[in-house]
């Protein structure tokens, strides 16, 4: 595939895409993945789950993720309405992002 090499023959275009791709994975798995200990009476399993995917998808695109606990109840609302727009999310999909952030577990200490 020669439209895949650079003038000097390395492989810039799949450099660039595993790059894209180590860079996102690495910063997913340090997100919490939900579980039965995150569910209560107002959220379930499968809402968190959702909330993670979508957060993980749509806000990755155009910034690094940050940790549920960067932030509080209120900062996360406010950050969260401040992006949907730019993001194209629907107001479903803002509120599992936000159920998800919200029923994080409280951050390790070190």
């Amino acid at each position: 595939m020669h439209y895949l090499k650079s003038k000097n023959g390395n492989t810039y275009l799949l450099l660039v895409i595993f790059s894209c791709i180590f860079f996102i994975a690495s910063c997913a798995t340090k997100l919490y993945i939900p579980s039965e200990a995150n569910v209560s009476a107002d959220v379930s399993l499968t809402d968190l789950q959702k909330g993670r995917k979508i957060y993980t998808n749509k806000c990755s695109n155009c910034h690094d993720l940050h940790l549920p606990h960067e932030y509080n109840h209120d900062e996360w609302i406010e950050k969260v309405n401040k992006m949907q727009a730019r993001s194209f999310v629907d107001d479903e999909s803002k509120n599992l992002i936000l159920l998800y952030l919200w029923n994080a577990p409280p951050a390790k200490k070190k």
